[in-house]
């Protein structure tokens, strides 16, 4: 009687049209039917990287077979935030994805999201809307994959790879304030962020310039150096 292959364990072959193929057994369905996600490249050192990569997927638990997005992701962790913030702090959560982070990265699979995806987001922003609305979508996005790696849905948060953009200096906290910070100062909570006088002056002026605004789009108004 053949054995069963084990999850996680894989196969490697070449294919007639010179391609690469490898596959990594995902065990058996309620039916006894073997399970397996298949991938391909144009050499085996690239589908055996792949394959190792599903393989410590598969290992520890972090494998789903639904293609989870990083739209997807952020729904998630926005819904999850929304319980421990207030609502004007989520709406400027809201809008810094649904504007700005979905339409450049929303439809890419959470697993295969990489720095290289984020530094070509930020330049984009930092080019359209400038670098302080850059980096405040930087440094959400930071706060969403830490939560992924928390949840084991990924291994590692490719965020950490991309620095915030260096910008001129003006009123508002912009390099280096997390998401959470200016967001909180933006919409008025400031329990959870002890936010200094000066900043503080500066966002009572920025509300006056910009009153009734719901957030995020004025405050990236200024451009990076």
């Amino acid at each position: 009687m053949a054995k069963k292959r084990g999850n996680g364990e894989g196969t490697l072959f070449r294919r007639q049209d010179g391609t690469w193929q490898g596959a990594v057994s995902l065990g058996y369905d309620g039916d006894g039917k073997r399970k397996r996600r298949t991938v391909y490249g144009k050499t085996q050192a690239g589908v055996r990287a792949k394959l190792d990569e599903l393989k410590q997927q598969v290992a520890s638990g972090m494998f789903s077979e639904t293609r989870l997005t990083v739209r997807v992701h952020l729904d998630h962790w926005l819904a999850e935030k929304a319980r421990q913030v207030k609502p004007r702090t989520v709406e400027c959560y809201g809008h810094c994805i649904r504007a700005h982070i979905a339409p450049r990265l929303g439809r890419v699979s959470l697993t295969k999201l990489t720095p290289m995806h984020v530094q070509t987001m930020l330049g984009e922003l930092a080019d359209g809307v400038g670098g302080r609305t850059a980096n405040l979508c930087r440094s959400l996005l930071f706060s969403a994959m830490k939560q992924a790696v928390r949840w084991q849905l990924i291994s590692r948060n490719p965020v950490e790879a991309v620095d915030p953009l260096k910008v001129q200096s003006t009123a508002l906290p912009g390099y280096g304030a997390g998401a959470e910070a200016v967001c909180s100062l933006l919409s008025g909570d400031v329990h959870g962020y002890e936010a200094g006088g000066t900043a503080r002056l500066a966002l009572a002026g920025h509300h006056r310039q910009h009153a009734g605004h719901p957030a995020v789009a004025e405050y990236g108004e200024g451009s990076a150096s």
